[in-house]
């Protein structure tokens, strides 16, 4: 059975890996010309938000006395 704890630390390592994937689009963005500035705004906002929850969610895990992920999942290398 998953501990709370468990859940929470995956939901971490899921916004670990949105980061990672969403700064791998923007360095493939940096060699292409102008025009892609909405999606780097995108980007860039979805990454701000991934570490805000990630924090968040770190504070939850912290507060039972656990350790919150530092990682990413094996999946999100192999998608990326």
């Amino acid at each position: 059975m998953r501990t709370i704890n468990h859940l929470l630390n995956e939901l971490i390592e899921l916004h670990h890996d949105r980061i990672l994937g969403f700064e791998k689009a923007l360095e493939r963005m940096d060699g292409q010309r102008d025009g892609n500035g909405d999606l780097r705004v995108l980007f860039s906002n979805l990454i701000v938000q991934s570490r805000k929850f990630s924090k968040e969610l770190s504070v939850l895990v912290m507060s039972t006395a656990g350790g919150p992920e530092s990682g990413s999942s094996v999946i999100g290398s192999l998608h990326r």
